[in-house]
């Protein structure tokens, strides 16, 4: 069984830690993914539901991601607020919506002193020259093997999106609204347990228990 991603390092390094493996000629890439992954860990979302976000679905006025029923798995509406590094990283990305397409090195048969090129706009959030975002699985299996972690697959983020906001405090029914899950069950499968929860949980009940003890005696000695 794989372990989840939130067992092994925290979701704030976790990007950091794998794509530091990246070939330096690829820092605009590695700047790409790493926005990419963070808004995975921060909202749940699936990586083809981010891929598909275009600027239409970004509500600047209300802050809001919005996914129309067409868009999601579930076939139902959600919105995502645009808060913290949810918001960093979508207006980053605004900066980058123009693209810049090499269209010829060569005329007839000769190298040219400079690339023809046109611009673009694009439409969508993640976009490479212009176009939706290509499936990221290639990029993130050999980050994945030179990061240790060979057994890590991109849709682990959704996990530890759900782990997290559950360990954050946030009413399940409240989590479900922002991950997309639509029953229960489906998100508990996410929702996992792990031996580290487990054990945190025991420490918590004996500080507890000792705390009340502590509180006990002194009583006791005053009384």
């Amino acid at each position: 069984l794989r372990r989840d991603w939130s067992s092994d390092v925290c979701s704030s390094d976790l990007s950091n830690e794998w794509l530091k493996h990246e070939n330096p000629k690829t820092e605009e890439l590695r700047k790409f993914v790493r926005d990419f992954v963070l808004i995975l860990i921060n909202t749940g979302l699936r990586p083809k539901e981010l891929r598909m976000v275009k600027w239409e679905n970004i509500d600047k006025e209300d802050n809001l991601i919005r996914l129309y029923s067409d868009e999601t798995k579930s076939g139902e509406p959600r919105s995502i607020p645009m808060v913290g590094p949810i918001k960093r990283i979508i207006d980053k990305r605004a900066k980058k919506r123009v693209a810049t397409i090499v269209k010829k090195t060569r005329l007839n048969g000769q190298a040219l002193k400079e690339p023809v090129t046109r611009t673009v706009i694009s439409e969508y959030v993640f976009h490479v020259r212009g176009h939706k975002a290509w499936e990221l699985h290639n990029v993130f299996r050999e980050a994945r093997i030179k990061a240790g972690l060979p057994g890590k697959l991109i849709h682990d983020f959704r996990r530890t999106a759900s782990r997290n906001l559950i360990r954050a405090g946030v009413p399940e029914s409240t989590a479900m609204q922002i991950t997309g899950h639509k029953t229960n069950s489906q998100f508990k499968r996410y929702n996992i347990v792990s031996e580290s929860d487990k054990k945190e949980a025991i420490l918590a009940l004996e500080s507890r228990f000792n705390a009340l003890k502590k509180t006990s005696e002194r009583n006791s000695s005053e009384g």
